[in-house]
């Protein structure tokens, strides 16, 4: 009997390890099952998310990446010239640039001039060496009028036709800008140059011009940037502390600029700061000049326009922060025992912090881009780098120096933005802690 029951038990047992072991496995198959789904939904979502935010980032990449990509290559490059002094660069590859090249050199730059002549090249490349030393236009295009085919003696016949064919600085020219990439446009936009030997100098003193272009462009943001903080941070105050009425009829106002147009806007100021204008009227009128001022075609004028056109930028993204700050935090504060200066610079300066480093940083940015107000309002010692950009991009053809001008200014608006970057965080960190 009782060898009957153990047995009985020993098969229940047996049955109760199967059962479990099924169940085991029956569970790990759900959780592969469960497991599978769960990468399946997340993989639809991220399909979902790439769908609806697809167009923005070819957006993104057409409208930024392409073209900074496309402004790096162009600093560097120079396949136009190279291409159209082929010859030339290979005859030149062993010349050490302290005499006159070979003959050889003279007969492939007499090659290269005829071949550019006869696919219409030639007044590009003679407009873009021109750029680099005067008068080798002229030399270019006089040298392909008189010269029908390579002469028998290159050498003679290209110094019978040009004297200057004998400088070796147009050779100097000729061998530096045949090759396929070049560092010069870099350089130059750092008032640098590469030696003959190689090495990198500065420029003489005289033909340093565009660090002071730089200097120039960042000084004049710098200042339009600190006017706009002193009456945009007031002025925002107003709007956001109004009552609602008078606060649409005070952001409508600002909203009005938008809508004319920059070039108008700049013109009205001309009228306003001429020696005869409303602003000379009225100092003189009040007494604080005796005679009128010059408030234009100089520094005055350009940051008094600037700050007008870029005021907008900064009040309005300021104004949008002091508006979601909590009143609660100024009472308390104040049943604190706090004066309002003490809130004002312990909660209320804190609290708006991160609007004033987003606007300053958005009025630097688009300051630093203004090309007509300066050319409007400006004198010759007010111009901006923008208008250095335009002259090589528009009036020389050169978009080397112009794609190499701007990376400098871009490099500089990056400096700022990795500065305020942490400061930005910083205040937005005190303003959760608060």
């Amino acid at each position: 009997m009782r060898i009957q029951v153990h047995a009985k038990s020993t098969e229940m047992t047996v049955s109760q390890f199967i059962a479990d072991r099924g169940d085991d496995r029956l569970e790990s198959a759900s959780g592969k099952a469960l497991s599978a789904r769960l990468r399946a939904g997340q993989r639809r979502k991220i399909a979902r998310a790439l769908t609806v935010a697809g167009p923005l980032l070819v957006f993104l990449l057409l409208a930024f990446v392409v073209p900074l990509a496309s402004m790096l290559w162009r600093a560097v490059d120079n396949g136009d010239v190279s291409a159209s002094l082929r010859n030339t660069s290979q005859a030149l590859a062993a010349w050490d640039g302290t005499s006159l090249p070979d003959v050889s050199a003279f007969a492939a730059l007499a090659n290269d001039i005829l071949d550019a002549k006869s696919r219409n090249d030639l007044p590009r490349l003679a407009t873009r060496l021109n750029s680099e030393l005067g008068g080798f236009r002229s030399l270019l295009l006089s040298s392909a009028r008189k010269m029908e085919a390579v002469p028998a003696d290159p050498r003679m016949a290209l110094l019978a036709i040009d004297k200057r064919w004998g400088d070796l600085r147009f050779w100097v020219v000729l061998n530096r800008e045949s090759a396929r990439f070049t560092i010069r446009n870099v350089l130059s936009v750092l008032d640098l140059e590469k030696t003959a030997e190689g090495s990198v100098q500065s420029v003489p003193k005289e033909r340093r011009v565009y660090l002071d272009y730089l200097a120039r462009t960042l000084s004049i943001s710098l200042t339009v940037s600190l006017a706009c903080t002193l009456i945009g941070f007031p002025m925002a105050r107003l709007m956001a502390e109004a009552s609602s009425g008078v606060q649409k009829l005070l952001v409508s106002v600002v909203l009005l600029s938008f809508w004319t147009s920059l070039l108008v806007r700049t013109a009205a100021w001309v009228v306003l700061l001429q020696k005869e204008g409303i602003a000379n009227s009225l100092l003189l009128m009040s007494g604080v000049l005796h005679d009128p001022a010059q408030l234009i075609f100089n520094r005055t004028g350009v940051i008094v326009a600037m700050t007008h056109v870029l005021l907008p930028f900064f009040a309005l993204p300021l104004y949008g922060v002091m508006k979601g700050v909590d009143r609660s935090l100024l009472r308390a504060a104040a049943s604190l025992g706090a004066t309002p200066f003490r809130t004002f610079l312990s909660v209320y300066l804190p609290l708006t912090m991160p609007g004033v480093v987003a606007g300053w940083v958005m009025v630097f940015v688009l300051a630093n881009g203004f090309y007509i107000t300066p050319a409007l309002v400006g004198g010759n010692k007010d111009q901006m780098i923008s208008a250095l950009i335009a002259d090589f991009a528009i009036g020389r053809g050169n978009w080397g120096m112009a794609s190499a001008l701007a990376i400098l200014l871009l490099v500089c608006i990056g400096i700022v933005f990795l500065a305020a970057a942490p400061l930005l965080r910083r205040k937005s960190l005190n303003l959760g802690r608060g």
